[in-house]
């Protein structure tokens, strides 16, 4: 992005999560970048299944954003609508904000513990206290039941163990295999694998079965502590002093029109993000004509860090979580 009249472009970029705060630091220093987080720090989701079973880590799970820019703004606001037309972002508070470029890099919403961020978490501070009081819950528990093989469930269920082997824990999963349900799918020696070393572990693994009297979750917790009895699909019986629920319906906030993911003007960008997404705006800020009408590019969001460069989980075009305006 060499040409002097990229820098007079602004990018507005909206979240702070790997995505957004990787997109921030490529274009610090090629045009005027305001970073949006209704946050004071980024949350570190790949830390979170340790730093709630490990004390010290809940410092490790966020990431102070105060360094993420050398030249461009950070704004702590939070979003409410963007105006793909008129180029423009609405904040809370009623203010607006007009850019060249909007990077929507939100995430994927609202969700209970340990699948995503509490509704009720306001701040780094909330945040931290919620990760240390889910620790005690851990620690005080004899028997834990995970439900949920995903992801979120094998690698609670894991640091758990790692750090109380002697506890008893049970992981109840629906499908025939862990981790069954990942997209693209996983390879089958690779579950193959991860179920044994759960079992090595002392995990009790439980497949093809369900809880049928799981409580209601809210919105903001999955943890239900206390020792209750859970009814299996196969007609046993467990007691647990902890419950842990993997799964949540996450609560998307929906702050663009649904038609920019479905109208088939967004395009999909299958290189890697970091490359892509330069070359993409670099081109758009030197190249396009100021008289084209509104791009849309669809960055899918990845399944780990970009700095550890693990494996890419693909989403739909339409259920993307960091999509990226190119408007002109």
């Amino acid at each position: 992005m060499g040409n002097s009249a990229g820098k007079d472009k602004t990018v507005i970029i909206i979240g702070s999560g790997y995505a957004g705060s990787a997109i921030a630091r490529l274009l610090d220093f090629k045009c005027k970048v305001i970073l949006v987080e209704q946050y004071d720090a980024m949350w570190h989701k790949y830390c979170t299944m340790r730093a709630l079973v490990v004390p010290g880590w809940e410092d490790a799970a966020l990431v102070p954003l105060d360094k993420a820019l050398k030249q461009g703004k950070l704004l702590h606001k939070e979003v409410t609508f963007v105006d793909v037309s008129a180029k423009s972002v609405t904040f809370a508070d009623g203010t607006t904000m007009v850019g060249d470029y909007i990077v929507l890099a939100n995430g994927g919403g609202n969700g209970n513990l340990p699948s995503g961020i509490p509704a009720g978490v306001t701040n780094a501070a909330t945040f931290k206290a919620t990760l240390s009081q889910k620790q005690v819950l851990v620690k005080e528990a004899d028997t834990i039941l995970v439900v949920g093989g995903g992801p979120v469930g094998v690698e609670l269920s894991g640091e758990i163990k790692a750090q109380y082997p002697d506890k008893k824990l049970v992981l109840v999963h629906n499908g025939p295999k862990i981790l069954n349900s990942s997209q693209p799918p996983m390879i089958g020696k690779f579950i193959d694998k991860v179920e044994a070393r759960l079992k090595s572990m002392g995990i009790d693994l439980k497949t093809n079965v369900r809880v049928t009297n799981l409580p209601e979750i809210s919105q903001q917790d999955g943890f239900v502590a206390g020792s209750n009895e859970y009814v299996l699909s196969d007609g046993s019986k467990l007691r647990a002093d902890l419950l842990i629920v993997c799964f949540s319906k996450v609560e998307k906030k929906k702050i663009v029109s649904e038609k920019y993911l479905d109208s088939g003007s967004h395009h999909s960008l299958t290189h890697s993000l970091t490359h892509s997404l330069t070359h993409s705006l670099t081109h758009s800020l030197t190249q396009m004509d100021e008289s084209k009408s509104t791009h849309a590019f669809v960055l899918k969001e990845h399944q780990m860090s970009f700095v550890l460069e693990m494996r890419t989980i693909w989403q739909k075009p339409s259920s993307a979580t960091t999509l990226v305006f190119m408007l002109h």
